[in-house]
């Protein structure tokens, strides 16, 4: 695990020096140190980053203990999720709705959020059987807010541009949260359930080996 996880950032490690795009520093250092703002600068979207890897992480978690227990519907609902949620992730921290890709096909931000909406669109209908079952409160009210703040993007102008910061970014934030908890929720059920299978009947649940504990 070490030799992945070091190879892993050693080649990007190798990748930020041998480019020749942006000064190396600049990779590297803290976006307020390199701009001269305060350090609180971003507070609400690094906040928000940490809710998508919550997100991201608690679906993976949820994927592998539904496969380990023999829950193929599970799995699949958490497996897509989780991969749904890191592109949603790596988007809101690279900003590629709203820069990358416009920049590099000449189009509007319309067409990574349609993509975007398509796929979410598509992971509720593939596994809206186990969504069902979970807290749906919760995803419905992720989805909500984000489609508030994507719809101030898209049709409010003219604002002053802290009140439109606070509504816009402020629901996506709020929609980040609740999609956090969904997920987090979600997976602990997951693991609630197999752990009162265990203490009901020990020998009907089979462990992978890479998850025993000695003894």
């Amino acid at each position: 695990m070490l030799s992945i996880v070091w190879v892993s950032g050693l080649v990007i490690l190798g990748f930020v020096q041998v480019q020749s795009e942006a000064p190396v520093e600049l990779l590297l250092v803290d976006p307020a140190l390199s701009s001269g703002v305060p350090w609180y600068a971003g507070l609400v979207t690094s906040l928000g980053a940490i809710g998508w890897t919550t997100a991201t992480v608690s679906a993976w978690i949820g994927s592998r203990v539904s496969i380990w227990v023999g829950r193929g519907q599970a799995a699949t609902m958490f497996r897509g999720g989780a991969l749904l949620f890191l592109l949603l992730t790596l988007d809101d921290v690279f900003g590629f709705h709203a820069w990358v890709v416009p920049d590099a096909l000449h189009t509007t931000k319309l067409v990574p959020l349609a993509i975007q909406a398509a796929l979410a669109g598509g992971w509720v209908l593939t596994n809206r059987r186990e969504i069902l079952r979970t807290r749906t409160e919760l995803l419905g009210a992720a989805v909500i807010a984000f489609a508030v703040s994507v719809g101030i993007d898209l049709l409010v102008v003219g604002q002053d541009v802290g009140t439109r910061a606070l509504f816009e970014d402020g629901a996506k934030f709020l929609g980040v949260l609740a999609l956090a908890a969904w997920s987090t929720a979600t997976t602990l059920d997951v693991l609630g359930s197999v752990i009162r299978q265990a203490e009901a009947a020990p020998s009907t649940l089979e462990v992978p080996p890479e998850v025993e504990l000695s003894r």
